[in-house]
């Protein structure tokens, strides 16, 4: 009668921490919820994946909100954002680390160029882009690139990064051919 009771409670404490997977229609996994307590539904451990299988986000959730360490990755394994929730409004800082990476390497006039920017620590949401010379734009539904630049002339370009506050953390300079 032992074993039953040890192999049945065995068996209910695994069950509490089975993942909630989501699939793409196609059959890949979409997300998986690792629920601590199977009667509290928003509050869990949240991871989801492209539809190459690499993983796109990774946190938890407490209450509904993202809380704590978060990190995002572009679909190519790059890490896009890793932060903490819990201070995601910090934006001041005495220094900045960020990477900027063009789609191209020259920018060339009416020729959309993705590109992406990660500032560490800074959730990408509030990077914002800027540029002297042509059009930027927010990419939302690009797994590789945040923003496309479109040179409206030849000669200099310059494309600034900043957050909000008015806070600059870049002016980069590039010849348009």
């Amino acid at each position: 009668m032992r074993s039953i009771i040890i192999a049945t409670s065995l068996f209910f404490l695994g069950a509490c921490n089975q993942p909630k997977v989501n699939y793409y229609s196609t059959g890949e996994i979409r997300e998986t919820f690792l629920y601590a307590d199977k009667n509290d539904t928003a509050s869990f451990e949240y991871t989801s994946f492209y539809k190459n299988g690499k993983t796109s986000s990774q946190g938890n959730v407490v209450k509904g909100e993202k809380v704590g360490k978060w990190t995002e990755w572009y679909a190519d394994g790059v890490v896009k954002w890793s932060g903490d929730f819990d201070s995601i409004y910090d934006f001041y800082r005495e220094s900045y680390n960020y990477k900027f990476l063009l789609e191209h390497e020259v920018l060339k006039v009416n020729q959309a160029t993705r590109c992406r920017v990660n500032i560490e620590g800074i959730y990408y949401e509030f990077i914002g882009m800027f540029t002297s010379n042509g059009t930027v734009m927010r990419l939302y539904d690009d797994d590789l690139y945040d923003f496309v630049i479109t040179p409206d002339k030849k000669g200099e370009e310059i494309v600034g990064i900043f957050l909000p506050g008015n806070i600059n953390i870049a002016k980069i300079k590039y010849i348009v051919e």
